[in-house]
């Protein structure tokens, strides 16, 4: 496997067991390249499309993580698909949320789900999460409950105002949520057996790919 090093300024080393306080990190982790079709890397974005995987793990399959996720779609064939939980990409393992732009509201980002071996399935439509350059930025959180129930929230961190700009969301709690799994009844019979994530690029522009301590309660 050829290895990509994406290193930003200031670059902290990550260890291969991430710790339970995770420091704020680079724009995009250190990730290592599985495969890839004409994709271009600078120090702050990666363009085209390709799977990589993160150098740093979850510490177990039970980890609570949250994630930071920004970039652009070029066209109706653009995807990013985060792969969370899993092995490699060679064993479905793990689970995955996959971002497209609505093609019937370029402002709404859909959000598709699967488990391990299964089919995806439409979780929710965020409504304007898609500027007009079609970038966004979205926080992704993933819960392990004492007694295994699952949890997912996703918060759109790009608000959008009237006079046409875009500001980071001031505060993050599970009532402002877009999507909270819990709050819609939905169920995840299969969270994955793995302590690896990466992400799927499909003509892609990813500008943010980092991981940050979890801000609600499990």
């Amino acid at each position: 496997m050829r290895r990509l090093l994406f290193t930003l300024s200031f670059l902290a080393l990550i260890s291969c067991s991430v710790p339970e306080d995770i420091s704020p990190q680079d724009s995009i982790e250190e990730l290592s390249e599985y495969d890839s079709d004409n994709v271009s890397v600078s120090s702050t974005e990666v363009n085209g499309t390709g799977r990589f995987v993160s150098e740093s793990y979850f510490k177990s399959t039970r980890t609570n993580a949250h994630f930071v996720v920004s970039g652009n779609f070029f066209d109706e064939s653009s995807s990013l698909t985060l792969h969370l939980f899993f092995d490699s990409f060679e064993h479905d393992t793990g689970i995955q949320l996959r971002f497209t732009q609505s093609t019937e509201n370029p402002e709404s980002l859909v959000v598709e789900f699967a488990e391990p071996s299964r089919p995806y399935r439409i979780l929710s439509t965020i409504a304007k999460a898609i500027a007009s350059d079609s970038s966004f930025s979205i926080r992704i959180e993933t819960l392990n409950a004492m007694n295994n129930s699952r949890r997912l929230i996703i918060w759109n961190d790009s608000v959008f105002y009237e006079t046409g700009t875009r500001e980071p969301k001031d505060i993050l709690v599970a009532n402002n949520a877009e999507y909270d799994s819990q709050r819609l009844n939905h169920v995840f019979y299969y969270w994955g057996a793995g302590i690896r994530w990466g992400v799927n690029l499909k003509n892609f522009r990813l500008t943010e790919l980092r991981r940050e301590a979890p801000y609600v309660a499990p």
